[in-house]
């Protein structure tokens, strides 16, 4: 068939069938674009109980991060700390949630008393924080904080 095509008498229509091609290719660029583009936002629907990392805008606590670094350091009590190095370090997190408490509270360090005492400072800190918000909705955010502490 395609020797027929190239070398018979439809060989003078074979401008006009690459011309419809191109303009097939075309379209069918532009539809699939229309699709991509058209696609909604996964995150527009605000599960309350999904937990974001990526949101509009982060929680924020009142006075901001430093404010609440200094109240956390006000009420953390080093003496229920058993440390064996000058430099004890954890990472917390905890979970924003929609009405701005804290809930979900964990540290990962080396050092079990540091983890248990930063753990129960943040729980003691019941001020609430600003939600994260998604399209200007409150949504469950987690937040990370390293804590780092020298003891001399």
């Amino acid at each position: 068939i395609l020797y027929v095509f190239f070398c018979g008498k439809y060989f003078k229509h074979l401008s006009l069938i690459k011309k419809l091609m191109k303009q097939f290719i075309l379209f069918v660029a532009i539809l699939f674009t229309g699709f991509s583009f058209g696609q909604t936002n996964s995150r527009a629907k605000n599960s309350p109980h999904e937990i974001y990392e990526k949101v509009d805008k982060d929680a924020t606590f009142p006075g901001g991060l430093n404010a609440f670094r200094n109240i956390f350091s006000q009420r953390f009590n080093a003496n229920n700390v058993k440390a064996n190095a000058r430099v004890v370090k954890t990472s917390i997190s905890f979970i924003v949630e929609r009405d701005g408490t804290i809930s979900s509270v964990k540290a990962v360090g080396q050092n079990s008393s540091f983890n248990w005492e930063a753990i129960n400072t943040v729980k003691k800190i019941n001020i609430k924080w600003k939600p994260a918000l998604i399209n200007k909705q409150p949504v469950r955010q987690r937040y990370k904080m390293p804590l780092t502490m020298n003891f001399e």
